[in-house]
């Protein structure tokens, strides 16, 4: 059984990314209030240290080029900053608007692990229907007890890209042993995957299922 559907943010979503947003403003804020002092006592330092070896030159020549020098440099860390924040907050400023969360209604009798994508977690396929397969895993999968299961319901929070922003998996049915386990480093053999995906096939065919992606 593999069901999708939409349904509004929850207070409680809409407030954690809220508070991600107000996290990434308030230390970018932080950082652009000292960020002046800091370029102000760097041009200072080297306007003193070369002012002995400007022979012939008006102190205010060397003291005007330092401070050119001082002010193109905090202009531009300015502008790295301000791109930095509009990346980070950007997406989830765009999650708060759309306010809608995936969910992902899955039942299955049967899985498959796999393991050895380095530090990503263990990923699982899953059999949701006749040639249907529902793959999906990551490093918060571990998290979850009593994961791989016979249902669950997966609630995704996305940007307009698709990226994932948030992910809560909810464990409705009875904990489901894998039938078996592929191991190794699969992940340099096969196109990496999406935190779900649905393919079509049988679990016994998924390393060429995989392959052929």
């Amino acid at each position: 059984m593999y069901e999708p559907s939409t349904r509004p943010l929850l207070p409680s979503e809409r407030r954690n990314l809220e508070s991600q947003v107000g996290v990434l403003q308030e230390a970018h804020d932080r950082y652009m209030r000292v960020m002046p002092f800091v370029s102000l006592g760097i041009t200072a330092i080297l306007c003193v240290a070369t002012l002995p070896a400007a022979k012939g030159e008006s102190p205010l020549v060397v003291v005007g080029f330092w401070l050119a020098i001082g002010l193109g440099i905090f202009g531009w860390i300015s502008w790295e900053e301000n791109r930095k924040l509009r990346r980070g907050t950007g997406p989830l400023k765009e999650a708060l608007r759309l306010d809608e969360v995936t969910v992902h209604h899955v039942g299955s009798a049967a899985c498959v692990k796999l393991e050895g994508w380095e530090d990503l977690g263990p990923w699982y396929a899953f059999e949701v229907g006749e040639g249907s397969l529902l793959l999906m895993g990551g490093p918060e999968i571990p998290l979850y007890r009593r994961f791989p299961n016979t249902e669950f319901r997966v609630s995704l929070i996305s940007d307009r890209k698709g990226g994932v922003l948030g992910a809560e998996v909810e464990i409705l049915g009875k904990p489901l042993k894998p039938v078996r386990v592929i191991e190794g480093n699969w992940v340099k053999e096969f196109r990496p995957l999406e935190f779900m995906e649905i393919l079509g096939g049988r679990l016994e065919d998924l390393e060429s299922l995989l392959r052929e992606r």
